[in-house]
């Protein structure tokens, strides 16, 4: 389960509140030593809600990929990527991309 709630006042809506749920699976796994790395996908279908526009609830699928490469006993770099698609229309959607 993931939730979000954003503020953007550039946008039409300002406010949008987002939740979704699904499965998970982990593609890469060190079996040797679980703490060095790992990739793991998720698959869900969830909603979002915008505060002041006319059509404010609409159903999103979501897709988020994530993993973890500990170089060193010290350093490790994280990534992540998720996108939500608008079910009604593909052409409305969100992408968030972090690395750290």
């Amino acid at each position: 389960m993931r939730g979000q709630c954003e503020y953007d006042i550039s946008q039409n809506w300002e406010n949008r509140v987002s939740g979704w749920g699904g499965m998970g699976s982990k593609f890469i796994d060190d079996p040797g030593d679980p703490k060095k790395y790992n990739l793991t996908g998720k698959l869900g279908f969830g909603t979002a809600r915008e505060f002041g526009v006319v059509d404010p609830w609409f159903p999103q699928l979501y897709g988020e990929i994530q993993g973890f490469w500990q170089y060193t006993d010290r350093q490790k770099i994280t990534a992540s990527a998720f996108i939500t698609p608008d079910v009604s229309d593909f052409n409305n959607y969100m992408i968030l991309a972090r690395v750290k």
